[in-house]
């Protein structure tokens, strides 16, 4: 398949004016250039343009429209933009020797051309022929060169010319093989790949012919986004202002003003040692010491230190807290504890007024008549000791960071017993972020079972979860429907997995038609060879 590009050339040089074989082109082209027979029509309907033809590239014709003097373009400039309208590389070229052709190209031609070219976008060649190797260099002063001096074109006027037509410019001291070949041979090779690139584009048919009738694999839809999970707001803040304004009954310090005694409020001592180092120094003294030998918990981020000789006056350490007030501090410390769980043996001590602020459920069992609001002990049933200490972490920090799904699971159930929503909210989070960080190989081998946490996201009230595990599986149907505890799905769960499940039943079978009718095409391709 041969493809056409047109290259129109304009201006002389000062060899071989008036002569073909003068030309840039043409030495260019060299003797693969040839007359067509279209010459004597084309030269009857553009008198200023001689054409002849050439393959460059093995494959690609080259029609070339040359224009070998500038004065020929005046004869019929509508004729000459209908030509200049098809080129695809447009070659302008003057001879630096003669500088009122390149005033008259500059004032004359330049002007005309110059809109065209914004218009059509066709790359432009600029070339100055007899040009000096060194012209930037100091001139010769004899008199026979200083002669000249006013009648050439000097480098910076060439180079403004090509900056108004946006032209790549080019200096040829003389036509030979060398100067053509390398420079402006290697510039147009460029635009003349630049050309076909952009041609090959535009047409709708590829290289290996018309593929009008070829199959084409039925298309594939991304996979319906899976549904938010949304948590409510924390309400640490509300919880703390409560204990503060309406949890009387458990506070253990009263403030007096020092010169009239008047009672100026009530708090508790083990919020005001979790939060001012000063309130523990002052509260518990030398106790303080003896109780930080101990064992830390994981949660503790307190690294402020105490001062013995800390004075009093100051009010507060110049130490930092890594995390806000109460927070993980109260959780870390056993000091002033009012309660203790009790599981297998694992005691866990808390504090009775935090329980109250943050848990309604706790709330009405040591605020009221049973028997937890009169024990110092209470006894834990149903969860484990990890479970519940994740859950007092939640109520003392208000966060919660469980290290797998099976622990979130856990952790969720305990929420749902004692009535935590946002806790419940947050363990469902880090369920769905496990599952879908899970890649396809390891989601097939894992040794949870998504379909069992499903039915305990239904029995523990757990709706965001539920629904979106049945969207998780709809995404992965093709891992979860060869898994055997598929089948214990229910029969709405079952038709709502078949209704949402990707890929859908459709394009499997699109697919397997498009890929029975790829095997015959190839069989009789194979016959035909």
């Amino acid at each position: 398949m041969n493809n056409r590009d047109q290259r129109i050339g304009l201006g002389e040089e000062i060899m071989g004016q008036g002569q073909l074989q003068g030309g840039l082109l043409w030495s260019y082209l060299g003797h693969g250039a040839l007359v067509g027979p279209c010459d004597l029509e084309s030269s009857m309907h553009n008198p200023a343009f001689m054409e002849y033809t050439s393959r460059v590239f093995g494959d690609v014709t080259v029609v070339v429209r040359d224009c070998p003097s500038w004065d020929l373009l005046d004869s019929d400039w509508a004729s000459v933009r209908k030509v200049l309208e098809q080129a695809d590389i447009l070659v302008i070229k003057y001879s630096v020797t003669d500088k009122l052709a390149f005033q008259q190209v500059r004032n004359s031609y330049a002007p005309r051309l110059r809109p065209l070219l914004r218009h059509w976008g066709v790359p432009v060649i600029l070339v100055a022929v007899g040009a000096r190797l060194n012209d930037e260099g100091p001139p010769c002063t004899c008199p026979l060169c200083a002669s000249d001096w006013s009648s050439c074109v000097p480098h910076s006027e060439g180079l403004q010319l090509s900056r108004d037509l946006g032209a790549t410019y080019l200096e040829l001291p003389s036509l030979n093989h060398v100067f053509v070949g390398r420079y402006f041979g290697s510039v147009l090779e460029y635009f003349m790949i630049q050309c076909l690139k952009h041609k090959a584009k535009e047409r709708p048919e590829k290289r290996r012919g018309n593929k009008v009738n070829e199959l084409c694999p039925p298309h594939l839809e991304q996979p319906a986004r899976l549904p938010p999970i949304r948590v409510e707001e924390s309400s640490f803040s509300q919880d703390m202002q409560w204990l503060l304004e309406r949890g009387m009954q458990f506070a253990d310090v009263a403030f007096y003003a020092g010169d009239s005694g008047k009672e100026l409020g009530w708090a508790h001592a083990a919020v005001l040692c979790a939060v001012s180092p000063y309130f523990r120094q002052l509260l518990l003294g030398h106790k303080t010491r003896e109780r930080d030998g101990g064992p830390q918990s994981l949660l503790s981020t307190w690294d402020g230190g105490i001062i013995d000789d800390m004075p009093r006056s100051e009010g507060h350490l110049t130490g930092r807290l890594s995390r806000l007030v109460v927070k993980d501090p109260l959780l870390c410390m056993c000091l002033w504890e009012t309660l203790m769980f009790i599981y297998r043996g694992s005691v866990l001590p808390a504090h009775r007024a935090v329980l109250v602020a943050r848990c309604d459920v706790m709330a009405a069992m040591f605020s009221g008549k049973y028997a937890e609001a009169r024990s110092r002990v209470v006894p834990i049933h149903g969860v484990s000791s990890d479970t519940f200490l994740s859950f007092l972490e939640y109520l003392y920090t208000d966060s919660c960071c469980p290290a797998s799904v099976l622990q979130a699971m856990a952790v969720l159930v305990c929420a749902e017993m004692y009535q935590v929503k946002r806790l419940q909210h947050l363990c469902e989070v880090c369920v769905c972020a496990y599952l879908q960080s899970m890649p396809s190989r390891e989601l097939s081998s894992t040794g949870i079972s998504v379909i069992r946490l499903l039915r305990r996201a239904k029995c523990h009230n757990a709706e965001q979860l539920y629904v979106w595990l049945l969207h998780f599986i709809s995404n992965n149907y093709l891992i979860f429907s060869h898994k055997p505890d598929f089948l214990e799905l229910s029969e709405e769960e079952r038709e709502q997995v078949e209704r949402l499940r990707w890929p859908s039943r459709g394009y499997l079978q699109e697919l397997s038609e498009y890929q029975h009718r790829r095997r015959k095409l190839r069989k009789s391709r194979c016959i035909v060879m």
